[in-house]
């Protein structure tokens, strides 16, 4: 089992995260934007001319949000009391409401980073499935 609070961890209270910005020391459900995001404030850019009638693109933009459910590394969601639960389905409900209302956003999809949907993190920093994903990520 991991310990309470990993001072290597880049979500924990008052650590380091992977973009250099440092956490406060939240005690907490806490959010941010996403150091690395993968759509990005607009306006889009053009789309880029098409090589070929079938591989044409479209530009995007939008916003991603971190949300850490609690400061303590170690606890799962099933591990939490309901006032914490509360306060995560609180923080996707603002997020979803502040991102939706935003022009040109047509669609917000809220997910959990895990082993299975990983689309962040780097593979030789996966927890292995059986220790399970620590800190929830959306």
């Amino acid at each position: 089992m991991p310990p309470e609070y990993d001072p290597t961890c880049y979500l924990c209270p008052g650590n380091q995260r992977s973009g250099g910005q440092n956490n406060p020391p939240y005690t907490h459900t806490y959010s941010f934007v996403n150091d690395f995001a993968a759509v990005l404030p607009g306006p889009a850019p053009d789309a880029p001319a098409p090589p070929h009638p079938m591989l044409t693109s479209q530009p995007i933009h939008g916003g991603c949000d971190v949300i850490i459910f609690h400061p303590r590394h170690d606890l799962t969601l099933a591990q939490m009391n309901p006032p914490e639960i509360e306060r995560i389905i609180a923080e996707w409900i603002r997020i979803y409401r502040e991102r939706g209302s935003q022009a040109g956003i047509k669609y917000v999809q809220i997910f959990e980073v895990s082993q299975i949907v990983n689309c962040t993190r780097n593979s030789a920093d996966l927890v292995p499935i059986e220790q399970g994903f620590y800190h929830g990520l959306f």
